[in-house]
């Protein structure tokens, strides 16, 4: 599977490399939004993981513009990962159709676990959101 990680940071990027590439996923990492929109234009991830908090575009701005987008971006599974105090941004993701809102800090069974959701949904290749997220 094609994943996009979004972390300003790089804990959490580190976090989910290490968990998810020995299982044979492909991960690719995006320092900030904006980044992060040009690689998913380029390499349409099966699933993106972004950080609320990213730097040149928030999580839920890049989830906006992935949605806008149309086609096979439009149908890319988003996850919005947010730390503390955050937990607010949640009604708006699930409106702008993220499959999963995460608290930090993620350990690398909740990675997995929203990796087989999207396998599990998509038998393996890509699906609508509203098929993810019933």
């Amino acid at each position: 599977m094609r994943i996009l990680v979004a972390d300003g940071g790089g804990a959490f990027a580190a976090t989910a490399t290490l968990a998810l590439s020995p299982w044979g996923h492909d991960v690719e990492v995006a320092r900030d939004g904006l980044e992060a929109l040009r690689k998913a234009r380029a390499r349409r991830p099966d699933l993106v993981l972004a950080r609320s908090g990213l730097g040149r575009m928030s999580g839920l701005r890049l989830l906006s513009a992935l949605r806008a987008g149309g086609g096979e971006l439009a149908r890319s599974a988003f996850a919005l990962v947010v730390g503390e105090g955050e937990s607010h941004l949640a009604e708006e993701a699930r409106r702008l159709g993220a499959l999963a809102f995460l608290d930090a800090p993620l350990s690398a069974s909740d990675l997995m676990r929203i990796v087989d959701r999207v396998e599990a949904t998509a038998g393996g290749g890509r699906t609508s959101l509203a098929a993810m997220q019933a």
